[in-house]
Order: structure tokens, then C-alpha cells, then sequence
């Protein structure tokens, strides 16, 4: 029996072991399809993961090259703005006095919105009360009554409308017909100024060309004007950009290697042509601009210097140098092709007879050819003003010697030393200036003419041999009470002339020697009521 029992005992702990062997079979098995089932979760939370990382990669690359797509054509927007410039100015309509008097200044006509009107009526202000228990009958005679009550109320409102519009259109057209006719009597009232050669308004026309054109006012930053009626000039003394004008990059890339958007920056010499190439075609614009816009009746010749309003890095102050000159006159300006493909702005100002900084990008400055605060200076023309100022000296009334102790004296306060005037030999010599300098001795040969024309070509030519006659003098000066034709004065820039002209010579006058003088446009002798033959209508005095 016991051993039976034993038996029993032992088999029901066999029976257990296999059980429990069992268990942590099933266990291992269980524990490897979990770590097989983790494995795999990993496995395909990693090729997940990568896919997600690709097209985030990917999306963000395709944003990049947008973007560098996009700045890219930004910035060639801006150089194409540079660089057609002139094309641009040139395709435009003449904005002469008959655009600005046709052109009314914009007003927006009403709209129903203008309209002060009480608010739309709504259907809740009309709907009746919802039916009681017995009343479906009731309500549904009282929604029609509303309905057509709201009808009405919505059409007059409508109507309400209408008129108050129709009112607002009626006085909004007499309102722009009254603005018409204002609108047309000033500017007839400013042709009618431009025609009589009125200087403020010729110079306010200019100023308004120049501010109504798309492709000139967004770069230009200021400027001035004046006019000297005489000579049919106009001067102009505008500020041009600075360098900062060009774009610093001159295109955009993505560069997959450091999964960024770069610039790709000019070369130093690149931008520098660039901007003088702008600064050249800005010049031709604001000539063109106002030659097409000014009758040749008030304007035969215009001189620009083109200005930087900048930082001298050399002292921290503000600085203003001039970049570009130039004086021109219409039969020459209007000869050239500016719509051309191949014209060359630099060498088309070139041709003008301009000076241009040799270094624009590095804001090297030059000395223009008109100094404008001479040139702005106003003297009186005619009787009528002489009547007014017979207190002042008129240069063309004075004998041939008080004129050349004038020029002696304003040529003393300039810094000459000697004055030796020379025999008169018609050889374009009327004295000699010097200055002491143990280092650059200077000789200076002077010429003056009191003209009431423009001075001749052949006057220039003269102190032209009369310089060449003499290898010791460095320059020469052209004094006058006239005026030089553009041609005329670049020719004599070119051979070391410096000329003082009409307003530049009462402006030196009276700054130099405090003396307020007038250059009449009336033959002395009328002034004073003494015969005077017709031919006698221009006078040259050379020193003795």
C-alpha cells in the first residue's frame, strides 16, 4: 500500500515538474513572440521614422528652394529696375504741360457703401409671435401679412438707397466738374507763367516731371531746381542714390550640402558698374524727362549734377559730392536714340560732353561743370526791374575800366596776387593773374566780355591759342555777363577754361566783394534815353 502510495505521490510530482517544465516552456515561447512582436514594432517604428524624416527632409528642401527661388527673383526684379532704367523713362508719355492739365487728380466716385442709411430690416422684426395650442390658423395669416409687410419695408429701403446714391453720384460729378475747371485754370495759369519765362514756375515744372514719372521718382532722393531765363537754361542739382542701391547679392541657391539658402554675392567690380551704370541712365532719364516735358521756347538747355547724400567715412560728417555733369542743349540731346538696345548710357553721356567720377561706387567727387548755388542766384531783368534797383550797379552800364577793376578786385579776393593787364590785341588775352607758390606757381589768363547774347564760340577759341601762345599759364578764366552754350562750356572745361558766367558773376560779386549788382537785358542808351543804332545790341569791353 505504501509503496503504491509512494508511486502515486512520486508520478504526481513527475506530473508536476513536467507541468512546471511546461509553464517555462510556454513562458519562453510567450517572451520570444513579445520580443519578436517588440522587434518587429521597433523595426517598423524605425522604417516609419525614416520615411517621416525623408519627407520632412524633403519638404523642407522643396520650401528652401522656394525660397531661394523666390529671393533669387527679387533681386533680379530690383537689378532689372537698375539696369532698364532708362528704357523704361524713355517708353513713357511726355509729361509736358498738356498731360498735367488733362490729368485730374483722382477721387473715388461713391459706392453704397458712402450711403448713411438706417440698417437693413430683418425678419425677426416682423415674424409673429409662434401659435398657441388652437391657433395654427391664426399664425400662418399672420406669417403671410409679415412677409409682405418685410417685402415692402425691404424694397423702400432699397429705394431709400438708391436715391441717396443717385444724390451722392449727382453731387460727386458737379463736385468733379467744379475740380476740373479749378483744376485747368491753374494749370493754364502755369503755361501761361512757363511761357513768359517765369523762373519759379519753370522750375516747379521740372520738378513735377520729374515726380510724376514711375521709373525716375523712386530713385530719385531730392534735389533743386533753377532758371535762368536769358540763356533758356535750366539747371538741376538732383540727389541719385547711394551705393547701397545695388543689391549686395546677386542671386540665391539652395546648397543641398549645408541644407541652407545662401546668397551669392557680387564681385567688388561688378556692383561698381552696375551702379555707375545707373547713375548714367538716372542722368538721361531726368534730361529726357524734362526736355520732353518743357517747351523749346523755355527751355533749350539743361545742365544736371547728380548728387550722394551720404557719410564721409573718413570724418563721420555728411557729405554731398557730385558724381556726375553734365550740360547739354535740346538740338543735341534730342538727336540721340535712347530706346536703341545697344546704347551704352556711359558712353551716351560721354558723347554729351559729361564728367562722371572715375571711381562712383567709391563716391569720389568731382567738380561740376554749373556750380548750382551760383547758377540759382537771381538778377533783375528789363526796365522795369531796373526802375526798381537803379541803387544797384549795372555791369553792362559801366565803362571798360570800372569793369576790369571789378574783375581785379573779385579776382584779389579769389587769391591772385598780381593782375597785369595787356595790350589790346584781339589775341584773346585781356589780363594776366598769378599766385605765389613756391611749389605750383599759377598763371592764370583772363579773358572778360561784357555780352547780352551768348557768348560765341570763337571767344573760347581765341583764349584757347592765346593760352597755347603762353606754355607758363596753368589755366585760364572766361568772365562774362552772358552766358555760354553747353557746347561752348564743355569745350572749355576740357581746355583748363574755368568760366564765370552771368549769375554766377553777380552771385561772386556779392558774396566776395559785398556789392549787389544787375546785368540789364536794355541797351544802356535806351536807359537813358540816347540814340542807339538797332545793330548795337551786344558789347565787348577787354581790358586795356
Amino acid at each position: 500500500m505504501s509503496d503504491r502510495m509512494g508511486s502515486i505521490w512520486d508520478g504526481m510530482a513527475g506530473h508536476a515538474v513536467g507541468r512546471s517544465r511546461a509553464r517555462e516552456q510556454q513562458q519562453r515561447r510567450q517572451d520570444g513572440i513579445l520580443q519578436q512582436h517588440a522587434h518587429e514594432r521597433r523595426r517598423v517604428e524605425d522604417i516609419t521614422n525614416r520615411t517621416e524624416r525623408a519627407e520632412q527632409a524633403r519638404d523642407l528642401r522643396a520650401r528652401q528652394e522656394a525660397d531661394a527661388a523666390r529671393f533669387d527673383a527679387h533681386s533680379k526684379a530690383e537689378r532689372d529696375q537698375l539696369t532698364g532704367l532708362l528704357r523704361a523713362a524713355a517708353a513713357e508719355p511726355a509729361r509736358d504741360l498738356a498731360h498735367f492739365r488733362r490729368t485730374l487728380p483722382e477721387e473715388r466716385p461713391p459706392t453704397l457703401d458712402d450711403v448713411a442709411a438706417p440698417p437693413r430690416p430683418q425678419w425677426s422684426q416682423y415674424a409673429p409671435p409662434p401659435p398657441g395650442l388652437f391657433g395654427r390658423r391664426r399664425y400662418e395669416r399672420a406669417l403671410v401679412v409679415a412677409r409682405a409687410e418685410l417685402d415692402a419695408a425691404l424694397a423702400h429701403h432699397d429705394e431709400t438707397l438708391e436715391r441717396a446714391l443717385t444724390d451722392l453720384t449727382r453731387k460727386y460729378e458737379i463736385r468733379t466738374a467744379q475740380r476740373r475747371r479749378e483744376h485747368e485754370a491753374k494749370w493754364d495759369a502755369i503755361a501761361v507763367a512757363v511761357s513768359s519765362a517765369d523762373p519759379e514756375e519753370v522750375s516747379n515744372l521740372a520738378g513735377m516731371i520729374l515726380e510724376s514719372s514711375p521709373a525716375v521718382r523712386g530713385l530719385l532722393e531730392g534735389g533743386r531746381a533753377t532758371y535762368e531765363a536769358a540763356a533758356r537754361e535750366l539747371v538741376l542739382e538732383i540727389d541719385i542714390p547711394d551705393t547701397d542701391v545695388v543689391p549686395c547679392e546677386r542671386s540665391w541657391k539652395y546648397v543641398a550640402a549645408r541644407k541652407a539658402v545662401e546668397q551669392v554675392k557680387w564681385r567688388a567690380a561688378d556692383a561698381a558698374d552696375i551702379y555707375a551704370g545707373m547713375v548714367a541712365q538716372l542722368i538721361l532719364a531726368v534730361l529726357d524727362g524734362c526736355f520732353r516735358g518743357i517747351s523749346p521756347e523755355s527751355v533749350d538747355a539743361i545742365s544736371v549734377n547728380g548728387h550722394v547724400r551720404t557719410t564721409d567715412p573718413a570724418t563721420g560728417r555728411p557729405d554731398h559730392p557730385c558724381l556726375v555733369t553734365v550740360t547739354t542743349d535740346r538740338a543735341t540731346f534730342t538727336d540721340l536714340d535712347l530706346l536703341h538696345p545697344k546704347l551704352d548710357s556711359k558712353a551716351c553721356l560721354r558723347k554729351l560732353g559729361a564728367e562722371m567720377s572715375p571711381h562712383p561706387h567709391d563716391l569720389e567727387h568731382i567738380e561740376p561743370i554749373v556750380n548750382f548755388e551760383m547758377a540759382k542766384y537771381r538778377i533783375a531783368h528789363g526796365p522795369e526791374a531796373l526802375a526798381k534797383l537803379d541803387h544797384r550797379m549795372d555791369l553792362l552800364a559801366m565803362n571798360p575800366y570800372e569793369f576790369e577793376r571789378l574783375v581785379r578786385d573779385l579776382f584779389a579776393k579769389m587769391g591772385y596776387d598780381t593782375w597785369r593787364t595787356e595790350s589790346s590785341r584781339d589775341d584773346g588775352i585781356d589780363a594776366v593773374a598769378t599766385k605765389s607758390d613756391p611749389h605750383m606757381p599759377v598763371e592764370c589768363i583772363v579773358q572778360a566780355k561784357r555780352f547780352r547774347g551768348a557768348v560765341a564760340p570763337k571767344e573760347v577759341q581765341a583764349l584757347m591759342g592765346a593760352m597755347a601762345e603762353k606754355p607758363t599759364a596753368t589755366h585760364g578764366y572766361l568772365v562774362t555777363t552772358s552766358w555760354l552754350s553747353p557746347r561752348s562750356r564743355q569745350r572749355a572745361r576740357s581746355q583748363r577754361i574755368h568760366t564765370i558766367e552771368r549769375n554766377q558773376l553777380a552771385s561772386m560779386i556779392k558774396k566776395l566783394l559785398g556789392i549787389d549788382v544787375v546785368i540789364s537785358n536794355e541797351p544802356p542808351a535806351n536807359r537813358h534815353r540816347e540814340a542807339k543804332s538797332p545793330h548795337q545790341s551786344r558789347t565787348s569791353t577787354s581790358t586795356p
